[in-house]
């Protein structure tokens, strides 16, 4: 997996000066693959029967075992997978630790905050990713970056709870703090350890900071006729996410 990262200088401007350079430093980060699979089999009777009953069996399988493998895949882009320089969004060990959420009157879970305390916990995150970037010239993270703030589904119906004082949503805040921000949720983010929140920038400096990685997103293979049945095998592969910038990451548990 490839990772770039440019430096450069400037001096002042001479007809005569050859002053001045840039440079492109790469590394290389292994992956492994992996390929995974699941089988698609049906008998000649069998589909005729339930065609009688005016459905289409061999179809609603075919599309069951495409959903058994996004179904896996997704599960890997989150995990990576166990016994390989695999990794997944949630535990690639480039990932900064999380930090933790302010404390108000001891407690840090938002099911004992007010709304404007569990903003902050998200603003915290916020101010976490302006130090780690360090106002990169040209990408640096602001107000108007192009935000993803990620959280399991649970914990996304706070975004719907009421501000007390100014009678508006935590999901209003955020659009007019951040207004290019985007909220995705989903239940992986509830961990063993607690709540996990993840704020990070969808690209900087020309590249994404992650992305999901296969080499095949689904082979289907030939369909093997027995004496009288069918089956058929459908393939995938992944590499996990692959986090090309964590620095424009930010991890929040136990909120």
């Amino acid at each position: 997996i490839q990772r770039i990262e440019g430096t450069g200088d400037t001096v002042a401007y001479d007809d005569y000066s050859n002053q001045g350079g840039n440079q492109i430093t790469s590394t290389w980060e292994g992956r492994d693959v992996y390929r995974f699979q699941t089988m698609v089999s049906y008998g000649e009777l069998e589909q005729e029967r339930y065609g009688l009953a005016m459905l289409p069996y061999v179809a609603k399988k075919q599309e069951q075992a495409i959903r058994t493998i996004d179904q896996d895949a997704n599960k890997f882009y989150f995990y990576g997978v166990d016994g390989l320089r695999n990794y997944g969004l949630l535990n690639d060990p480039a990932l900064p630790a999380p930090i933790t959420p302010v404390a108000v009157s001891g407690n840090v879970l938002w099911s004992s905050k007010q709304v404007v305390d569990k903003y902050n916990d998200i603003l915290a995150m916020y101010e976490q990713l302006v130090a780690q970037t360090n106002g990169i010239i040209g990408d640096g993270v602001d107000m108007d970056s192009q935000l993803v703030l990620a959280m399991s589904n649970k914990m996304s119906v706070n975004l719907k709870s009421a501000n007390e004082i100014f009678a508006t949503s935590l999901e209003d805040m955020l659009k007019k703090a951040f207004p290019n921000m985007t909220i995705e949720t989903a239940p992986q983010y509830s961990t063993d350890a607690g709540e996990l929140f993840q704020l990070f920038v969808k690209s900087a400096r020309g590249q994404d900071v992650g992305f999901a990685a296969y080499s095949e997103k689904l082979r289907t293979h030939t369909l093997v006729p027995d004496v009288s049945s069918w089956k058929q095998k459908y393939s995938a592969t992944t590499y996990g996410t692959v986090i090309t910038m964590p620095v424009f990451f930010v991890q929040m548990l136990g909120a």
